[in-house]
């Protein structure tokens, strides 16, 4: 089994972790990631927001390259 590295992150880390919008105002959190079973790249990310306890919640998308991970920061933010 490999371990992580400084490039690599287990996927159990990344569900649930924070996106921010540019202006560093949160914008929700990874609910989960979908993967190229060919190519074995990260296809798209999807989000949820909003709601309360889980009810209403709403989902989107994010593609690459929208998002990237924040280096020094637990977290994801829009790429721009």
């Amino acid at each position: 089994m490999r371990s992580e590295t400084q490039r690599l992150i287990a996927s159990n880390k990344v569900e649930g972790t924070p996106v921010y919008k540019r202006d560093g105002e949160q914008l929700g959190n990874v609910y989960n990631f979908m993967v190229d079973k060919y190519s074995g790249q990260v296809a798209y990310a999807v989000m949820s927001f909003g709601g309360f306890l889980g009810l209403r919640n709403v989902s989107t998308t994010l593609r690459q390259p929208a998002f990237e991970f924040k280096l020094g920061f637990p977290a994801f933010g829009l790429a721009g």
